[in-house]
């Protein structure tokens, strides 16, 4: 019955997710919302998340957005990375920006940490 228990509250947690996830997607939640034009309409896909392995506040996402430009249109799949320092404190670069092509893929070109399993997809999509 003990075993039922911990294993029970095992899974829980595991659903739960890594403390301090839900903070860090609310965080790039509200940094993509200043960053891209249309923020309600972006898509994400195959978005994965690593945390710094001396940081659990360091968070970085990396995946595909599809988001809208000024004309109104989809600007097709490309990578992005949303990298979360602190709680409240985030960046945003996307390779729509030439600029930003090279943090994307200083920080996204491998794992930069101790990944989070699974998909975060949901976790940067607009709620």
């Amino acid at each position: 019955m003990r075993r039922l228990a911990v294993a029970i509250l095992a899974l829980g947690l595991a659903a739960a997710g890594p403390p301090g996830l839900d903070v860090a997607a609310r965080t790039a939640r509200d940094a993509l919302d200043r960053a891209l034009i249309d923020y309600q309409s972006a898509r994400f896909r195959d978005v994965r998340a690593d945390r710094a392995p001396k940081d659990p506040n360091f968070i970085t996402f990396c995946g595909m957005v599809n988001a809208k430009n000024r004309s109104g249109g989809y600007t097709g799949w490309g990578p992005i990375a949303v990298i979360v320092s602190e709680p409240g404190k985030a960046a945003v670069y996307t390779t729509q920006d030439p600029s930003d092509a090279v943090m994307v893929e200083a920080f996204c070109a491998k794992a930069t940490g101790v990944p989070i399993p699974g998909d975060h997809s949901g976790a940067l999509s607009p709620r």
